[in-house]
């Protein structure tokens, strides 16, 4: 299933597939796997969802990125600042 996914000023975008996603959470996203760390807490005020995608190189223009570690790095719309996806490296 393909679905465009957008940030609030529509500037970041992209076309995801979803197919691969488990059956139990194409039928059901309540079974999306939710973080609650610090940092997902600071990023969005709340509890956080996350459906992991297979890294197709996105288009980084009009992202900025905020490098939490090593190993991890969040990327936001330039404009309106939503958060956009995270990079786990070794995931």
């Amino acid at each position: 299933m393909a679905t465009r996914i957008a940030c609030l000023c529509d500037r970041v975008c992209q076309t995801v597939t979803l197919d691969w996603l488990p059956d139990s959470v194409m039928r059901s996203p309540s079974v999306l796997p939710f973080c609650h760390c610090d940092t997902c807490r600071r990023i969005t005020g709340l509890c956080t969802s996350y459906v992991p995608l297979k890294q197709s190189g996105p288009d980084l223009n009009g992202l900025v990125e905020y490098v939490e570690s090593t190993t991890l790095s969040f990327w936001f719309s330039g404009t309106c600042g939503a958060h956009a996806f995270s990079l786990a490296q070794g995931k």
